[in-house]
């Protein structure tokens, strides 16, 4: 595996935990760190291509 894959595999294991919650647990509020978390996703998809 890649440096910058498996540097991205922990922000990848978060996007797709969110992606894909089981409807019977609400997701959190995470009131401000939504932008860290949507910043730390987009820097994890350009650090795979």
């Amino acid at each position: 595996m890649r440096p910058a894959t498996a540097a991205a595999m922990p922000a990848l294991a978060l996007l797709a935990a969110c992606a894909n919650p089981a409807p019977e647990i609400p997701l959190p509020d995470l009131g401000g760190a939504e932008a860290e978390i949507v910043s730390a996703v987009e820097e994890a998809r350009a650090a795979v291509r």
